[in-house]
């Protein structure tokens, strides 16, 4: 796992409905820069959807809100 969601101490996080894994481009909302990734977790609570993605061009791990990426699916895009 990239995260982990806890509150209290206990683990709030629920699978996201979405293809894992996938292609997906992390933008990130200040810098507009943008990073191709493969999506590894996806989950969901009451007060957030975090994405946790594997970076392409590094192999580093990267965590963002959902609205931060634009999911390709599973085919690696040309």
């Amino acid at each position: 796992a990239v995260f982990s969601l806890k509150l209290d101490g206990k683990y709030v996080g629920k699978p996201m409905d979405i293809d894992i894994p996938q292609y997906a481009i992390h933008i990130d909302n200040e810098t507009k820069e943008e990073t191709p990734c493969v999506v590894i977790q996806a989950e969901i609570s009451e007060l957030d959807e975090l994405i946790g993605c594997v970076n392409i061009k590094d192999n580093s791990h990267l965590v963002g809100m959902k609205n931060e990426f634009n999911l390709l699916g599973t085919k690696r895009p040309k």
